[in-house]
C-alpha cells in the first residue's frame, strides 16, 4: 500500500514540472524581449539587468529540463524570482512602473509551487519588501515611492499572497481526497476478486503467513478447506459464462453464510480486515476457508459437510438448478514450522484426491494422499528426458491490430513432442521446470529458436513483433539481459522487434534486482509486456515501478465481458483507463466471439489475440496466413 500512494504524487509532480518548464521558457523569452527594447532605448542599466535575469532563468531551465529533481528546479526558480521582484522594487523599473509587474510574477510563481514552498517564497518577498519600504533599509531603494503608494503595494501584495495560499490549500485538500480514493480503489483491485468481492489469492496468502505463526504460538489447530466446484465447466458450456459468473457470486455469498462466524479466525490481526478475509476465491471455481480454534482436526469435517449440504438436489443460481457439487480438501496443522508454505498446497492435494474419488465429498490430507505427487515426479522425469533430447517445438499465436485486423505480432508458445510428456501441456510441465530449476534452459531455448524463426519470417516480409515469455527466475538472473543482447546480435534482429512477456505472478517478488533486470532489458531497445493482467497477483503500483510497455488483459476478464454481473466489464474498462494514464498498450487475450472483439475495439483496446482470429500455428501455417494477408492487402 505504501507504493500505491506514490503513483498520483509522481503524476502530479510531473505535471507541475511540465508547467514550470513552460512558464520558465516563456518568462525567459519575455525578459529577453524587454531587455532588448530597453537597450534599444539606451536604457542600458535596466536592459542589462533584464538580460541577466533572462539568461539566469534560461540557464536554470537548461540545467533541469531533463532532470528528475523537480524540487531543486522549483527552488532555484523561486530564488531568482525573489531577486527579480526585489530588483524591480528597488530600481522602479521603467518609468517607476516596476512594482506593477511584481503582482503577476508573484501569482504565476506561486501557482506552480506546492503549498509549503509557495508560503516560503511569497512570505519571503512580502517580508523583505516591507523592510525595504518601511525601515531604514529604504535607503537602498533608488526609486521614489510615496507613503500611500508603498502602503498600497504592500497591502495588495499581501492580499494576493494570502489569496494564492488559500487557493493552494484547497487544491491540496482536494488532491489528498482524490489520492485517498485512488489508493482505496487500487487496493481493492489488487487484493480482492473483482467478481465475488472476496480476497484473492495474493491477499489470502499474505493473511495465511500472518495467521499461522500466531496459531502455532497458542498451540491451536489451524484448518484450511480448499473447495473446487465439480462440473462447473458444464454450466459455462451449456448456459454461458454469464450464468457461470452468477453461480460463482451466489456460491460466494452462500459460503459466507454457511461458515459460522465462530468457525473463522477472529478479527483484529493488525490490519483491520473483516472476517470475510478468511474466505477467498483463488481462481476460477476454487475457494478456500481458513479455520482456527479447532478443538480437534475432525471438527473441520463438520464444516466441510455443511458446505457440501448446499449442493443437495443441485445448486440454484440465476433461477436455474445446476447439477454441480464440490470437492473439498482439508489440511490441518499444529505447532509445525513452515506450515504457511505447505498448508495451502496440502489442502489442494487433498482436494484433487477428493475430486478423483468422484467428487461431492471431502478428503483430509494424509501421507497416502501425498503419493499423488507421483504425477509431478513423472512430469519431472519426462521433462528431463525432453530437455536431454531437445524434444520441443514452437507454435505461434498471431496478434491482430483491432482497427486494421492486420497481424502486428506473434507470440511464441512452447510445446513438447517427447513420448514421456504425451498429453502433458506447458501449463503442467512449465511449473515443474520452474520448481526444479530447469526453466532457464527452456527460456534460452525458446529465445534462441524463436529469434531464428523470426529471421526467416522477416525475409518473407513480416515486420511485426515477436513476443517471447520470460519466467520469473530470470528476474533474478544478472546475465539474462546479456543473453538476450547476445542472441539478438547473433541473429541480426533489431531489438524493437522483440517483446518479452512477464506474468503477474513473477512480479510478486518486488525487489530492486527485478527492477534492475527489467530496466536493463528496456535499455537494449526491446519492449516489455505484463501477461495475464488482472488476475489479482500484482499491485497496480507495479505499473509505475516496473518499466512495462503493454498489458495483456487476462482471458477470464475477456470471457466475462457480457456476464450478468458487470464487474469484469468494469475491470476491463478500468484497466484500459489506467493504461491510458500510464501510456501503455493493451492486448486482449482469449477473444473468442465477434461481440467480445467489437466491444473491446470500441472502448479503445489496441490489439487482440484468440481463437476468433486464429489458433496457435506451426511455422508453415503461419507463413501461409501471412502470405494470404499480404495478397489480400494488395487486392
Amino acid at each position: 500500500m505504501k507504493k500505491l500512494s506514490h503513483e498520483l504524487p509522481d503524476i502530479r509532480s510531473h505535471k507541475r514540472f511540465q508547467l514550470w518548464k513552460l512558464l520558465s521558457s516563456i518568462g525567459a523569452l519575455l525578459l529577453l524581449i524587454f531587455s532588448l527594447v530597453n537597450l534599444a532605448d539606451q536604457n542600458y542599466r535596466l536592459g542589462g539587468m533584464l538580460l541577466a535575469f533572462s539568461l539566469v532563468i534560461l540557464l536554470i531551465f537548461l540545467t533541469y529540463r531533463r532532470s528528475d529533481n523537480s524540487g531543486r528546479a522549483m527552488t532555484s526558480l523561486n530564488i531568482i524570482i525573489i531577486f527579480f521582484c526585489l530588483y524591480l522594487l528597488i530600481s522602479g523599473g521603467r518609468d517607476n512602473t516596476g512594482i506593477l509587474w511584481i503582482y503577476p510574477v508573484l501569482i504565476t510563481t506561486l501557482s506552480v509551487n506546492v503549498f509549503r514552498s509557495a508560503a516560503i517564497t511569497g512570505g519571503t518577498l512580502v517580508l523583505i519588501s516591507t523592510l525595504l519600504l518601511f525601515t531604514p533599509l529604504s535607503d537602498f531603494i533608488t526609486a521614489e515611492y510615496s507613503q500611500t503608494t508603498a502602503t498600497r503595494f504592500i497591502v495588495t501584495l499581501t492580499l494576493l499572497y494570502i489569496i494564492s495560499l488559500i487557493g493552494l490549500h484547497y487544491e491540496q485538500q482536494a488532491y489528498r481526497t482524490i489520492q485517498a480514493m485512488h489508493n482505496q480503489d487500487l487496493h481493492k483491485l489488487a487484493y480482492y476478486d473483482g467478481l465475488t468481492g472476496l480476497p484473492n489469492r495474493n491477499s489470502f496468502k499474505r493473511k495465511l503467513a500472518r495467521i499461522v505463526p500466531r496459531t502455532h504460538s497458542k498451540h491451536q489447530y489451524l484448518g484450511l478447506l480448499y473447495i473446487d466446484l465439480d462440473n462447473f465447466h458444464t454450466v459455462n458450456d451449456l448456459y454461458g459464462h454469464q450464468t457461470g459468473d452468477q453461480l460463482l457470486v451466489t456460491f460466494a455469498e452462500s459460503l459466507q453464510h454457511t461458515v459460522r462466524t465462530r468457525d473463522l479466525v477472529a478479527k483484529g490481526d493488525g490490519e483491520g480486515e473483516s472476517e470475510s478475509g478468511n474466505l477467498a476465491r483463488l481462481a476460477g471455481d476454487e475457494f478456500v476457508v481458513l479455520l482456527s480454534d479447532l478443538k480437534h482436526p475432525a471438527d473441520a469435517a463438520a464444516i466441510a459437510q455443511r458446505i457440501l449440504m448446499q449442493f443437495d438436489g443441485g445448486f440454484e443460481a440465476g433461477g436455474l438448478v445446476h447439477p454441480i457439487h464440490a470437492s473439498i480438501g482439508i489440511a490441518v496443522s499444529q505447532n509445525e514450522s513452515g506450515e504457511e508454505s505447505t498448508l495451502l498446497r496440502d489442502a489442494e492435494v487433498a482436494m484433487n484426491e477428493a475430486k478423483r474419488s468422484g467428487g461431492n465429498t471431502f478428503q483430509f490430507f494424509t501421507d497416502e494422499i501425498s503419493q499423488i505427487v507421483y504425477r509431478s515426479q513423472k512430469i519431472e522425469s519426462g521433462l528431463s528426458e525432453a530437455i536431454e533430447s531437445k524434444s520441443f517445438h514452437l507454435v505461434y499465436m498471431p496478434i491482430y491490430d483491432c482497427q486494421t485486423l492486420k497481424i502486428v505480432g506473434i507470440e511464441a508458445l512452447l510445446r513438447s513432442n517427447h513420448p514421456s510428456l504425451e498429453g502433458i501441456g506447458p501449463d503442467e510441465f512449465i511449473p515443474v521446470a520452474e520448481s526444479k530449476g530447469r526453466i532457464k534452459w527452456l527460456d534460452k531455448w525458446v529465445l534462441e529458436n524463436a529469434l531464428h524463426e523470426l529471421t526467416n519470417l522477416q525475409q518473407i516480409g513480416f515486420d511485426g513483433v515477436l513476443c517471447v515469455n520470460m519466467s520469473g527466475a530470470e528476474l533474478h538472473t544478472d546475465k539474462y539481459p546479456q543473453i538476450v543482447a547476445k542472441t539478438l546480435k547473433k541473429h541480426g534482429i533489431n531489438p524493437k522487434y522483440l517483446e518479452i512477456e512477464i506474468t503477474e505472478t513473477a512480479l510478486v517478488a518486488d525487489n530492486v534486482k527485478s527492477v534492475d533486470i527489467l530496466r536493463r532489458l528496456r535499455e537494449l531497445g526491446i519492449t516489455l509486456s505484463l501477461d495475464d493482467f488482472g488476475t489479482g497477483y500484482t499491485t497496480f503500483s507495479q505499473l509505475i515501478n516496473y518499466p512495462v510497455n503493454s498489458l495483456k488483459i487476462d482471458r477470464s476478464f475477456v470471457a466475462g465481458i457480457f456476464s450478468q454481473n458487470d464487474t469484469r466489464r468494469k475491470m476491463v474498462e478500468i484497466i484500459l483507463n489506467l493504461a491510458e494514464i500510464y501510456k501503455l498498450r493493451i492486448v486482449a487475450e482469449g477473444v473468442e466471439t465477434r461481440e467480445q472483439f467489437e466491444y473491446l475495439k470500441n472502448i479503445g483496446c489496441h490489439y487482440a489475440q484468440g481463437y476468433l482470429f486464429s489458433k496457435p500455428l506451426s511455422v508453415s501455417e503461419l507463413v501461409t496466413l501471412l502470405e494470404y494477408q499480404r495478397v489480400s492487402e494488395s487486392i
